[in-house]
């Protein structure tokens, strides 16, 4: 499929909500693409649509990396046609769309609504965070999509039947995504699309394991303690630093080297800055620290 470009707000959603912490990960990631390399990233990343009645473009990939482009003031991006529906009546249209799995008539709490209020723009679809939630545990390695089934919804859906809080300050959004992360690991989640069982050895199927250097060490009470050597038992607080003012980002209860190594992936695909603080049990929060450079990512 070749791409051509069009008007990003003439794209028609097939589904209603979308997470918009993905879409700041997604603006993040496109600006620091410098500007005469920016317009080949936005062909890899091309949005693929479907022409419908009237020709009107419905975009069924890509639906985030569109709003992300439009919140950057982008007012065209290519697109690709995957197929072309523009000789068939409304009905027929929505019955093969239905029928391949292209349309998400659900709303940012989850109920189900009549196709014809999905949003007409990308613009004007309303944030939904558990989509962000499931689309993180899928960079983290938790599942993956099978074939062109996108495990999202499925994933999503879970998630807000289990975890609560307040989506909106980071701290209160990294506390639900720690949170999700623990519960995507229980046996009840093992049922789910994509559920990828071979996450917790660290290693995942396309992605190659990381290693964590010893010069990642933390101060315990004075002494120097290298990280590896931290028992299955110990408490870290990952924290996530915005300016002078440290945020907590992600809680870890339980010492996972795999753990580390996925939250500081996230992290790091997001730009965001951390640290590690507080580890031990035993140990008061002003006696421990743990200094090292993310370098070890790149």
């Amino acid at each position: 499929m070749n791409a051509t470009a069009a008007r990003l707000l003439d794209l028609r959603p097939t589904q209603f909500a979308l997470g918009m912490v993905q879409v700041k990960s997604k603006m993040a990631k496109t600006i620091r693409f410098p500007s005469d390399e920016r317009d080949a990233f936005l062909a890899k990343m091309a949005i693929t649509v479907v022409r419908g009645p009237g020709g009107r473009l419905h975009i069924i990939d890509h639906h985030h990396w569109a709003r992300a482009w439009i919140e950057l003031g982008l007012e065209e991006a290519p697109v690709r046609v995957k197929e072309d529906f523009g000789n068939v009546d409304q009905a027929s249209f929505l019955a093969e769309m239905n029928n391949r799995g292209w349309l998400h008539p659900y709303n940012e709490r989850g109920e189900k609504v009549d196709v014809g209020t999905l949003p007409r723009t990308v613009a004007s679809m309303p944030d939904d965070p558990y989509l962000s939630l499931a689309a993180f545990l899928r960079v983290a390695g938790v599942y993956e999509n099978p074939g062109d089934f996108n495990a999202k919804f499925a994933w999503a859906d879970y998630l807000r039947k289990q975890v609560t809080g307040d989506s909106g300050t980071v701290e209160g959004f990294a506390e639900m995504l720690a949170l999700g992360y623990r519960i995507a690991h229980t046996p009840e989640a093992r049922s789910l699309p994509g559920y990828r069982a071979d996450d917790r050895a660290g290693v995942g199927r396309n992605t190659p394991a990381m290693q964590m250097p010893e010069r990642f060490s933390l101060q315990l009470h004075g002494e120097d303690v290298p990280l590896l050597d931290l028992i299955t038992n110990d408490t870290v607080l990952l924290t996530s630093e915005t300016g002078h003012n440290s945020v907590r980002y992600v809680i870890l209860t339980t010492i996972h080297r795999a753990d580390i190594e996925r939250w500081c992936e996230v992290l790091d695909r997001v730009g965001r800055p951390y640290r590690f603080e507080k580890v031990s049990e035993s140990a008061d929060a002003d006696d421990v620290r743990i200094s090292g450079s993310p370098d070890w990512l790149s």
